[in-house]
């Protein structure tokens, strides 16, 4: 069991952010979960939902936030998106958070209070079926490219994105270790080298829902993907 307990210097606020943005993703990892640094949206007809992955500043949240304001998708996460593996399935799990952009992104979107905006976790189930791993560049000649990656490739950058409680819990991180490989070998992971300028942003979408709804996209992906996950 974990206390946490605010002092009388301590902002409340501040301490019930901290608790469920930072401590609470690592603690996950007791309870049997995974939390992966990303962002996610999901497609309210089909319940599949998309993650976007990649480290600080890579554009996680504004890709997710973005893609979920066009129709028929909806923010699910931001930032952490809770994961656990068994007999061969991915189990996606909620985790309290809010979405957050940088104050460039916000303008864009035409957010213009600065308080964070709630994501709302869908009744209806949920499955994950495709990681796409950002790969930004401000002078890249067209808007994006989405290229397949084995599991091999895919596996040590999902670690890399690994929240851990601690190296000193060999019996955590050798579960962690185990629910990364069935996560590469489970759901197939992208590559998306993407023009990073507000100006590409609406292409880039028409690129990544094209992506999703061809056979070379998540259509053959999630044929050959195994057993897709589940929501709880």
């Amino acid at each position: 069991m974990f206390l946490a307990f605010p002092s009388a210097q301590v902002d409340r606020t501040l301490f019930d952010y901290l608790i469920t943005r930072s401590w609470l993703p690592v603690v996950y990892q007791v309870w049997g979960r995974q939390v992966l640094h990303a962002s996610a949206i999901a497609c309210g007809a089909t319940g599949d939902v998309v993650a976007f992955a990649g480290p600080s500043q890579a554009g996680k949240s504004t890709m997710a936030y973005g893609l979920g304001q066009r129709a028929g998708w909806g923010l699910v996460c931001d930032d952490t998106m809770a994961f656990s593996s068994g007999q061969g399935e991915i189990t996606l799990h909620r985790l309290q958070n809010e979405s957050r952009l940088r104050p460039a992104s916000a303008a864009y979107y035409g957010r213009t209070n600065e308080a964070f905006e709630p994501v709302s976790w869908p009744e209806h189930p949920l499955r994950l079926t495709a990681v796409y791993f950002l790969d930004g560049n401000p002078n890249l000649p067209y808007p994006a490219l989405i290229t397949r990656l084995r599991a091999a490739e895919s596996y040590p950058l999902l670690l890399e994105q690994a929240y851990a409680l601690t190296l000193k819990l060999p019996k955590h991180n050798q579960q962690l270790m185990r629910d990364y490989l069935d996560l590469a070998a489970a759901v197939p992971v992208f590559r998306l080298a993407y023009r990073k300028s507000f100006e590409a942003v609406e292409e880039i979408f028409d690129v990544l829902e094209n992506h999703l709804r061809t056979t070379d996209g998540l259509a053959r992906s999630t044929a050959t993907a195994g057993v897709p996950g589940r929501y709880a």
